[in-house]
């Protein structure tokens, strides 16, 4: 039951770091290809820049929280592996 449980919440985690830097790539793409763009698209480059501006506080914030929860992983799998190793001996 539990490792059913934490595999949903991986695939959960996986899913969102999927999202956030699908996301983050689109947007990478967008803005440039409006910067590498005419002169005369001025208004299109602010309209990216100002989307970007909208977007990536966003993103910034999801991505946080995935480092932080994954920070947490790293740690419960050490501590595993410390448990492990103490009732091998």
């Amino acid at each position: 039951m539990r490792a059913s449980r934490d595999s949903q919440f991986a695939d959960s985690r996986r899913s969102e770091i999927v999202e956030v830097l699908a996301t983050l790539q689109r947007a990478g793409r967008r803005y440039a290809a409006g910067l590498a763009g005419k002169t005369g698209r001025r208004p299109a480059v602010a309209s990216h820049r100002h989307a970007a501006r909208a977007v990536v506080p966003e993103l910034r914030g999801r991505a946080e929280k995935l480092a932080g929860d994954l920070g947490e992983l790293i740690s419960v799998r050490k501590t595993i592996a410390s448990e492990r190793d103490k009732l091998a001996v």
